[in-house]
């Protein structure tokens, strides 16, 4: 798949070359949904290995039905825990979900 078939799921990265956002949150998010088209043309392993972490948190059913892929969730979850967990992956999970709704999707 070419790039262009996954920037409609983007709310941050539309195909620019340069990051339009200097620092925050934009920041971070234009530049994981970047990586995330990448490794997802390449059908890059980590992305299926962020998946399998993603589903192991019990995550498979959050939010099925937004207009965010599930392998985009898992890479955004993988960088929330990288960041900000060590929790355990069920704390983790939970508040992942409050971060997810409240900067994510309302940042766009």
């Amino acid at each position: 798949m070419e790039k262009n078939n996954y920037l409609p799921f983007c709310r941050y990265y539309k195909g620019e070359e340069e990051n339009p956002y200097k620092n925050g949150d934009k920041n971070l998010f234009w530049f994981y949904e970047e990586k995330w088209i990448t490794l997802s043309i390449n059908k890059d392993d980590m992305l299926g290995d962020m998946l399998d972490e993603y589903i192991s948190a019990g995550l498979s059913e959050f939010n099925m039905m937004d207009d965010t892929p599930i392998t985009l969730k898992a890479l955004l979850f993988n960088r929330y825990c990288h960041w900000c967990g060590g929790y355990g992956l069920i704390e983790d999970a939970k508040a992942f979900k409050k971060f997810y709704l409240n900067s994510y999707k309302k940042e766009g």
